[in-house]
């Protein structure tokens, strides 16, 4: 059975060695099931806080993508959350979180990417399995992300699940036609190479051309026909990397843990851990904040992340 943590109290700080007992139980947890629950983690006042702030924004003011599922709004999902709001700051100058970040990574750590998900009251709004290193070009591919509940979070509204020691090993990700007819393992490589391609660079669809035509207009209709979930267009050519899951997820579903969590608590993953969520049955709306985080060594392209020319923001704080 999982074990969950207390939050420690205080923080260790950055040239403090070794580790406090408590956070060294914490990585060790980590390592060995890919992912760890907190306890009060953040004060519930300030998570509401960064919610309502966020959903008051004008829509211009966020970058907001949303998916589609049965007909209806599935997922809203607003990215550039920490550098948009002070208040994602705030959340956490007043947690010890990012210690236990740091210990995990064992060195300073930067923010990859973050965003606010909502999960609408649809009992078809299912997030597939995945590992989220298949989609992120920075290595080593041990990135640690936190879900944050905005709500009291279960199996009702589509907490988070998870599968225990998934992180040790990476799974082929592939194109499904239904639930479970996967496409050709050569066209799966081919689009996956291309979908690589193509959001690792810029102006990618002056260099694309018809080939980044023609996927786009597969993905649409795949889309259309069979992942009702996914994005309704793929404007950004980057979103056709939704249209790829775990080859075996119905196997990983079976395998998934779940665990209720309240306002406060949060989730804390390694970037290989497959992990997904399922609809959302009650009338009400289910929000999650989910930032990355990855260490000052890890490399993009072969730079490494600290270099400011990749305008990665560092994060400090677990001094404090």
């Amino acid at each position: 059975m999982q074990e969950t943590f207390n939050t420690p109290k205080s923080a260790s700080s950055a040239n403090q060695e070794p580790i406090k007992p408590e956070l060294a139980q914490l990585v060790t947890e980590f390592n060995k099931r890919g992912f760890v629950i907190l306890r009060a983690a953040f004060d519930p006042s300030q998570v509401s806080l960064l919610q309502n702030k966020i959903l008051s924004r004008a829509p211009n003011d966020l970058k907001w993508r949303i998916k589609y599922a049965g007909g209806e709004i599935s997922i809203r999902e607003a990215s550039n959350v920490y550098t948009s709001i002070p208040e994602a700051k705030a959340l956490f100058a007043h947690s010890p979180v990012l210690s236990v970040i740091r210990a995990i990574l064992g060195e300073p750590i930067y923010l990859y990417r973050d965003a606010y998900v909502e999960k609408a009251p649809n009992p078809h709004a299912t997030f597939p399995l995945h590992q989220d290193s298949e989609f992120w070009d920075i290595r080593p591919s041990r990135l640690v992300s936190l879900w944050v509940p905005a709500q009291d979070s279960n199996s009702t509204n589509g907490v988070l699940e998870v599968v225990p020691g998934s992180h040790l090993a990476h799974q082929p990700h592939v194109i499904k036609v239904g639930s479970t007819i996967a496409l050709p393992d050569f066209i799966n490589n081919i689009l996956r190479k291309f979908a690589n391609k193509v959001t690792g660079e810029k102006n990618s669809e002056k260099k694309t051309g018809l080939l980044r035509f023609l996927i786009v207009r597969l993905g649409n209709f795949i889309n259309g026909t069979v992942f009702p979930f996914l994005s309704r267009n793929f404007k950004p050519f980057e979103k056709f990397t939704e249209l790829f899951v775990i080859k075996n997820d119905a196997d990983y579903w079976k395998q998934t843990e779940l665990h209720d969590l309240k306002i406060g608590d949060c989730v804390v993953y390694h970037s290989e851990t497959i992990h997904g969520s399922k609809g959302n049955f009650t009338g009400n709306s289910r929000g999650a904040y989910i930032p990355s985080f990855m260490g000052e060594s890890f490399m993009r392209n072969g730079v490494a992340v600290s270099d400011p020319s990749l305008g990665y923001v560092r994060i400090d704080g677990w001094e404090t």
